[in-house]
């Protein structure tokens, strides 16, 4: 028992010590926080120690009780405190169960009466161990749990995946019986191992388990990969539990029986325009001479840009396998992923006299996307990877070869709408011969963030040269053309390199760049016109793509618009979006999402909500696109943040949780004005 509460103390010391050591503040809550954590590690530990420690030597607390520490691998791999220690350790002890009240309506709340059911095991195990450790009792803790502790949770876990795969998958009905049976079948075994009191079975159980484990590493297995350092950190472990109740969905986005529906009696708009979107994946604004970058790689698309109009705009998320399907439907992060399949997606607004590709670099089958770019009404989806028998790999694939292709699309079709997906951005940022002006350029760490930034602004630089002279070849009397990308890119601006581990704007704010015809321009309204124009200066999203193209088409043709206000949580660009919040996301609602970061913008304020840290609301000044510090209390105007505050928990299920969290300032300036 004592080794039990010794282990407690050290690991709440042992995280103390480093809160202060990496220049952390001292906070008042963070009392509460050492004393919920070390009944949370003690009972943890004395938990594992009536599995293991009974006839099984004491040297296997210490083993297990490491999985309370593996966060200490992402210190160690990512050098960033805020990585280091994620919402269920230290900062969110106090603030998880905001986190978890909020959540409720995005992913437990199916699984409700699970997790109560499992609670209540849980509890009882953990009295009745309790109760016979401190009273002295007879009663052995593995002699309680041997009864029905191995087939009750088996059951228990059992019956949601089955609910799940029956629901979502049924051909993994049999591979989830199978690893859920046998794993506790494993645990009954090494049971009988640990009480075994021959050296001899221990022996040759241990030369097997290594044998096998090295046969998977040295053929090169899928477990290779997963036996690694950075694999082991607080994000593996949190995703190994919460599968036990959020089991991994299908991630399939190809459209549902709903949405036929609505393609069958979809009156399809006269639109006069074609439509060409160049989308540069990872392309941030922040490096381009466009935007106010002194270097101006894309200086090639200079010309280009004198006759187009340039946007804020954030993406839905930062990831592709999210941003892509968000863009192309209009759907914002905030919706769930049903919502998705049941819409109807850019290309399937058009005319059947149009021809609609989607031509990419990358391989198309990545994160199943192939699947969501084959809707309804998609003639032509092509990649450069998977035609020219490149690998899955995201590297070192040449742009040229998807532009030929482009090119041969734009010349056989006079009416068309399509996306040419360019990939040099994407890292390790491709090098071509001739286009590398920016020098050292170098993607390891070792001389991060310079040398690879350079190599990024090389990318960008022959990327541009690409599309620069793309665009002088081909007729835009009556083409739209929009540059996009679906996220950016981090270079340790605030802690994260690449563009999943956070969403400051280096991740998330992105080209929007619209070229319009002047024959066309003279045709829209003067009051739309001022509108599109007056909302350069705002923040907008690039889930706007689809309501400004179908928005545009009503204004030239007289028609109606092909959709309602609340189909898209995109908004055209041609109306007033005075007071709008813009949201950004890291995953869909309901998706497994462990990046729990939500972005609230609007023309006043930039808000970073991130559970999982220190300091959970980080506020900026809208356009303040370097971050460094956010605002302090008393430099905040309460009543331009309420316009965030009282729509964020409409918009946004984690909105109810910053709401609770900034509410206390904006009340007591009501207060101090009544």
């Amino acid at each position: 028992m004592n080794k039990n509460l010794y282990w407690a103390s050290a690991l709440v010391v042992f995280f103390s010590i480093l809160h202060f050591a990496l220049g952390q503040k001292f906070q008042s809550w963070l009392i509460i926080s050492w004393i919920v954590g070390f009944c949370l590690y003690g009972i943890f530990s004395i938990f594992l120690s009536s599995l293991f420690l009974y006839k099984g030597g004491k040297w296997w607390v210490g083993l297990f009780s490491l999985t309370a520490a593996l966060p200490v691998l992402n210190f160690f791999y990512y050098k960033n405190y805020n990585a280091f220690i994620p919402s269920q350790l230290i900062s969110a002890l106090l603030r998880e169960p905001l986190f978890l009240l909020s959540t409720l309506k995005m992913q437990l709340l199916p699984y409700t009466g699970w997790i109560i059911l499992c609670s209540i095991l849980f509890g009882t195990i953990s009295y009745k161990m309790t109760k016979s450790f401190f009273c002295h009792r007879k009663e052995k803790p593995f002699d309680l749990l041997k009864k029905w502790f191995l087939w009750v949770p088996a059951l228990i876990l059992w019956l949601i995946q089955m609910k799940w795969c029956l629901k979502y998958d049924p051909h993994q009905v049999l591979i989830r019986s199978l690893y859920i049976w046998g794993g506790m079948g494993s645990i009954s075994f090494l049971f009988f191992i640990l009480k075994d009191n021959r050296p001899r079975v221990k022996y040759i159980f241990l030369v097997f388990l290594v044998t096998l484990v090295s046969f998977f590493i040295l053929m090169g297995s899928s477990l290779k990969d997963k036996v690694s350092l950075m694999s082991l950190d607080a994000q593996f472990s949190v995703e190994v539990f919460n599968s036990v109740f959020s089991p991994a969905r299908d991630k399939s986005l190809k459209q549902s029986e709903e949405a036929a529906q609505k393609y069958k009696s979809l009156q399809q708009p006269a639109i006069p325009f074609n439509v060409l979107i160049l989308l540069n994946d990872a392309q941030r604004a922040r490096n381009m001479g466009l935007y106010g970058y002194e270097r101006y790689p894309d200086k090639a698309l200079k010309s280009f840009y004198s006759k187009s109009y340039a946007f804020q705009a954030l993406s839905p998320a930062n990831f592709t396998d999210t941003a892509i399907p968000a863009v192309f439907t209009g759907q914002g992060p905030q919706r769930h992923p049903s919502a998705i399949k049941d819409a109807l997606t850019l290309w399937d607004y058009f005319p059947k006299e149009f021809f609609t590709f989607y031509i990419l670099t990358a391989t198309k089958t990545w994160a199943r996307l192939d699947e969501f770019f084959n809707s309804f009404n998609m003639q032509h989806v092509w990649s450069t990877a998977d035609e020219m028998g490149y690998n899955d790999s995201l590297d070192y694939i040449p742009d040229e070869i998807a532009i030929k292709e482009l090119k041969k699309v734009l010349q056989n079709h006079s009416h068309f709408v399509g996306v040419f997906h360019a990939n040099s951005m994407h890292f390790p940022y491709y090098q071509k011969e001739g286009f590398t002006p920016y020098q050292p350029c170098e993607t390891t760490r070792k001389n991060w963030p310079q040398a690879s930034i350079n190599c990024y602004d090389n990318a960008l630089f022959y990327i541009s040269s690409l599309e620069a002279a793309l665009l002088n070849e081909i007729n835009l009397d009556n083409t739209i053309v929009v540059i996009m990308s679906d996220h950016g890119e981090g270079f340790y601006e605030h802690g994260s390199y690449f563009h999943n581990q956070d969403l400051h704007e280096e991740s998330i704010r992105v080209p929007f760049v619209w070229y319009i015809p002047p024959a066309i321009q003279q045709k829209i309204p003067s009051h739309n016109w001022d509108l599109f124009t007056k909302n350069q200066t705002r923040y907008v999203s690039t889930a706007d793509l689809i309501p400004t193209i179908l928005h545009l088409a009503s204004l030239l043709t007289n028609q109606p618009p092909a959709f309602e206000s609340d189909d898209f949580t995109g908004r055209s660009l041609f109306e007033d979006q005075t007071n709008r919040v813009v949201v950004s996301s890291g995953c869909f609602v309901d998706y497994r999402c462990f990046s729990r970061d939500v972005v609230f913008a609007d023309e006043n304020f930039f808000v970073l909500l991130r559970p999982g840290s220190l300091e959970p609301v980080e506020i900026y000044e809208a356009f303040d696109f370097n971050q460094k510090q956010p605002l302090k209390k008393e430099e905040i105007d309460s009543s331009q943040l309420n316009n965030i505050l009282s729509k964020a928990s409409h918009i946004h299920p984690l909105g109810s949780m910053l709401k609770s969290l900034l509410s206390s300032p904006v009340e007591e300036e009501k207060n101090k004005e009544e």
